[in-house]
């Protein structure tokens, strides 16, 4: 009895330290349906190595994706002295340009975002850009309330892209840097 109460307390705490390392919430990180895959399939957990592994330029038809990232954080004098959590703006960008505007059949759907060389991870939906302005040839999002990593640092930028048939693909911009807003 007293080996199953000793046993019992290590499960308990190596769960609990278990749990502890990993992301919570709406923050886990979820890996996206492979390209052509039935979109039911997404929702299982994401690999690290997958989204390092992520191309920097997507053939889509005639098209080529590239994606440009822009990481901050704000430290003005009405921030907190920690300064504002890490925001995230994405644009995802084609060329030649497009007849039809990008936004009409893609959508950006998630970030992700791995820093350091521990992969410290961070994930978010995106939401579309509100601008009138933007060219048919670009698709622009955003993310806000991300990790207090240091300005300075070098994030890989990873983005979920959905087409208008359910297929999912993956586009990195590789080693941005987290500015730092006064």
């Amino acid at each position: 009895m007293k080996r199953i109460g000793r046993l019992s307390q290590v499960l308990f705490l190596a769960g609990g330290l278990l749990l502890a390392g990993c992301p919570s919430g709406s923050n886990q990180m979820r890996e996206p349906a492979p390209s052509g895959e039935d979109r039911e399939a997404a929702g299982r957990p994401v690999k690290i190595d997958q989204l390092l592994e992520a191309p920097t330029q997507l053939r889509l038809g005639n098209l080529t994706l590239h994606l440009e990232a822009y990481l901050w954080r704000d430290f003005q004098p009405v921030s907190p002295p920690s300064g504002q959590p890490l925001r995230v703006s994405v644009k995802i960008v084609a060329r030649p340009q497009p007849e039809k505007p990008l936004s009409s059949w893609l959508k950006a759907q998630r970030v992700y975002l791995v820093y350091g060389p521990q992969h410290q991870t961070w994930e978010a939906d995106l939401n579309p850009s509100g601008s009138a302005q933007i060219p048919p040839g670009v698709l622009e999002a955003f993310a806000s309330g991300g990790p207090l990593w240091e300005p300075g640092g070098k994030v890989e930028v990873i983005v979920r892209l959905q087409d208008q048939e359910g297929h999912s693909y993956l586009l990195r911009a590789p080693q941005q840097v987290i500015q730092k807003t006064y």
